[in-house]
This record gives structure tokens, sequence and C-alpha cells, in this order.
């Protein structure tokens, strides 16, 4: 599970850096620095899944594994290419393809993300919709919705 959360805070900085962050705030050395971690922490997950069986049942690491992996897919998959993470690849597959996750689509859990209108509009975005970044199921930084997720998860691993 560490490897999978710090892929997943790498990731989530990643998308901060490269597509919240306004252009001349960007330090290189600090994109380069977190990309070499995210690739790094992805490397490990990798070879670590594959003494991990898949099976239909699921588990924390196969849900995590595939929330976070369809999340960097989502969002950054030019940096975190896919045909070099094979395991962590078929896993996600496998348990997308499931009943309860084509429930939950990305697109229908995602809030807006602000993609270039700096921190302000994005959090716009939020009022508009009568939501509230920060309050009890949204993620500003993320902009992801785990209402709708956290029942049907629940049923999943318990």
């Amino acid at each position: 599970m560490g490897f999978i959360l710090a892929a997943c805070e790498k990731a989530v900085q990643n998308v901060y850096e490269r597509k919240l962050r306004p252009a001349e705030r960007q330090y290189n050395p600090w994109t380069e620095r977190i990309t070499n971690q995210l690739l790094a922490a992805c490397k490990e997950w990798n070879t670590l899944l594959e003494a991990h069986p898949i099976s239909n049942g699921a588990d924390q690491v196969m849900v995590s594994s595939t929330v976070v992996w369809t999340f960097i897919q989502s969002m950054i998959p030019h940096i975190v290419e896919a045909g070099d993470f094979n395991k962590i690849k078929s896993v996600a597959e496998s348990f997308e393809a499931q009943a309860t996750f084509k429930k939950f689509p990305v697109d229908y859990c995602r809030a807006p993300l602000c993609l270039g209108e700096g921190e302000s509009a994005f959090i716009d975005q939020f009022a508009r919709q009568g939501r509230a970044p920060g309050n009890e199921g949204y993620s500003v930084l993320e902009g992801v919705c785990f209402e709708c997720l956290s029942e049907e998860l629940v049923h999943i691993l318990f």
C-alpha cells in the first residue's frame, strides 16, 4: 500500500504543478523531482503487485491500485506510460471491468477541474454547483467526488 499511496501523492502533485499552478510559478527541478519519485513508486508498486494474486475478490490493494491507476491514466498518461507498468494496468483493467466499477465511471465521480483559470475559478466551479471544497467528500486539489463511491466501496471490501 505504501508505494500505491506514494504514487498517488506524486501524481496529484504532478497534476497540480502542470495543470493548476501558473506557468510563471512552476519550478522545473521540482517538477522533475516529483516525476522521478512518481515513476520510481510506480516501478516498485508494479514489482510488488506481481506477487499479489488477482482474484475476483477485492482487497484494499486491488481497489486502491485500480482507483489510483485510473486517476493517473486519466490525468497524466503522457508522464506514466501504461505500457511500462503492465501488472498495474492489468489489475486496473480487471477491476474496472467489474460491475461495481462500471457503475461509477471516472467522469461520473470527478468534479470539474480548472485547467488554467487558477484556484479561485476552480473554487467558483464548486460554488456554482452548491459544493464547498474542503467539505466532506470533496478534495480541492484533486476535485474528486468520493461521496458517490464510498458506500459502494464499503460493500466491495466488507
